[in-house]
């Protein structure tokens, strides 16, 4: 046997069969060797299987001897590795911070100050009426880098100095974080849809609940304020009345009675004629319907976990959601993967005395 046409490495992957707790058979496929071999590709043949005609791609391969090689065992090739397809499967703040100096050093160039002191690592802020009213009551603020009307992530650590009433925080006129603090540092995290792009809207900030008549101002110690953009690396579309929202749980997607067009993508994701496996999770559905633009895929319903095995259509672009009217649909942890294609064994013969093996296989899809 000639070494030098043994030009590429595959993977032997050997069967075992365990029982689970309900006695039902659980099969794993582990590694045994890594080793160089020839391939030899055989005309195809149509076989019926499940009263349809389906092709048989028969491969032979040839290795050095081995003893312990049968039927039981699978290879393994470079394009059988099963990668993720998607970016951002849970749509989660990935970028960095989207303001500067969070961490308030001293001195301040970037915060805009009410009623506040900037200590170098913290600010103490007052508590000056809600934020929703005017942009004099928020006692820190700072302009959102690159703001949009798109779905933020605020993170910051904070505890309570003086007084009994709430710390207020948001993106604009919003008191999305209302609550009252501890006494001592803790993280909090709030998430917000941004509508607004323009005049003080474009700010972020913090403040609190005034303090009226005999009651003392309350105040609070903020520090470490990150603020992160949800659901990079996904293309929003919202025509007609339909809205896309990336939150805590999601993307949260939905059209109105317009035939809303509310759609969330990635590019260039599909092979047309390829074999994918689609996992998806439906955290809340109150209604509509949901689906892949462009592909076969039809998508449940029901909260939980799915899979759903799909070829590629027409479409290259991964597009979650489609006109659709009075749709309102939460889904996380999408994952697409490549199905990859693995050589069963049929045959094994050695050739010479035990100088080596010609293995014959069928070539088979599995994710």
């Amino acid at each position: 046997m000639n070494a030098g046409q043994l030009d590429r490495k595959v993977t032997l992957e050997t069967l075992t069969t365990t029982r689970d707790s309900f006695g039902q058979p659980i099969e794993t496929w582990t590694e045994l060797a890594d080793v160089w071999a020839k391939k030899i590709d055989r005309v195809a043949s149509e076989v019926t299987s499940g009263g349809q005609v389906v092709e048989v791609v028969r491969t032979e391969w040839i290795i050095r001897h081995r003893s312990d090689f049968d039927s039981r065992y699978r290879i393994k090739t470079s394009d059988s590795t099963i990668q993720e397809l998607i970016t951002n499967k849970n749509f989660n703040a990935t970028s960095t911070t989207k303001i500067l100096d969070g961490s308030f050093p001293s001195p301040n160039s970037n915060w805009i100050l009410h009623s506040s002191t900037i200590n170098g690592g913290s600010a103490t802020i007052t508590g000056l009426g809600s934020l929703t009213s005017t942009g004099n009551n928020w006692s820190v603020s700072q302009n959102v880098i690159d703001i949009g009307v798109r779905s933020y992530k605020v993170t910051f650590t904070a505890k309570r100095l003086t007084g009994t009433g709430a710390m207020y925080g948001g993106i604009g006129y919003n008191n999305i974080f209302n609550q009252v603090v501890t006494g001592e540092f803790v993280t909090y995290t709030f998430f917000q849809n941004n509508v607004v792009t323009e005049g003080n809207g474009i700010r972020v900030a913090f403040g609190g609940v005034l303090a009226t008549g005999e009651e003392t101002a309350n105040t609070f110690e903020i520090k470490d304020v990150v603020v992160q953009e949800l659901g990079e690396n996904w293309t929003v579309y919202t025509d007609n009345d339909g809205g896309v929202e990336f939150n805590s749980q999601g993307v949260k997607i939905t059209n109105g009675a317009a035939n809303g067009q509310a759609k969330i993508s990635q590019s260039s994701v599909f092979e047309s004629g390829k074999s994918y496996k689609f996992t998806y999770t439906i955290v809340e559905y109150n209604g509509g319907d949901i689906g892949l633009t462009g592909q076969s895929a039809a998508m449940s319903r029901d909260v939980g976990t799915h899979v759903e095995y799909i070829v590629g259509g027409a479409t290259s672009d991964f597009i979650l959601g489609k006109a659709n009217t009075n749709t309102d649909v939460t889904v996380t942890d999408i994952s697409l993967k490549k199905i990859g294609t693995y050589y069963y064994v049929t045959g094994v013969q050695e050739i010479g005395r035990k100088v080596g093996l010609k293995i014959t296989t069928e070539k088979r899809d599995r994710e």
